[in-house]
């Protein structure tokens, strides 16, 4: 995915990304998908990004982030869950893996989980208080039970059910 010398275009994909990134005024994402073995980094000079990969495994990635005083770090786990199709084996696998995972992390660091959970939680935050907030959208699916189950376990909230969706 290389661009012509002369194109004006990104040599490379990471440019592209760190690109639209900046004029969005994204400063942290996390993106499902990618596949770079291992682990490692890549920085964005023309952008002011960086790039971090580190794979548990290909649906999760986690990060230890410093916050500016250093004193504190935030631990980001990328995921990207089994789809709606996928072997309910695999689903429990996915869960136990990730809670592994976050139970790993010591209790004065944060912690937040990015990505495609592949889940529709719907509109019931009732039933979910402190995990859903009052703007779920639609309806419930089969993965959008689990979520609300594992996020409760966890002490997590779904945090795209607090803000308005705009559409």
């Amino acid at each position: 995915m290389l661009g012509a010398v002369d194109s004006g275009r990104p040599e490379r994909f990471s440019a592209l990304i760190a690109h639209k990134l900046s004029r969005l005024n994204i400063d942290i994402a996390a993106l499902s998908e990618v596949r770079l073995n291992e682990e490692g980094s890549l920085r964005e000079h023309g952008a002011c990004y960086t790039l971090y990969w580190s794979g548990h495994s290909d649906n999760i990635i986690s990060l230890p982030l410093p916050l500016h005083n250093k004193q504190h770090v935030v631990v980001l786990f990328s995921i990207n869950a089994p789809t709606l199709q996928a072997d309910p084996a695999e689903k429990e696998k996915f869960y136990t893996d990730l809670c592994h995972l976050i139970q790993k992390v010591p209790a004065d660091k944060k912690i937040i989980v990015l990505g495609d959970f592949n889940a529709r939680v719907g509109k019931k935050s009732e039933a979910w208080k402190g995990v859903l907030g009052k703007r779920g959208v639609g309806n419930c699916n089969n993965n959008g039970h689990l979520l609300p189950e594992f996020c409760a376990e966890q002490q997590l909230t779904i945090t795209n059910t607090i803000f308005q969706q705009i559409v």
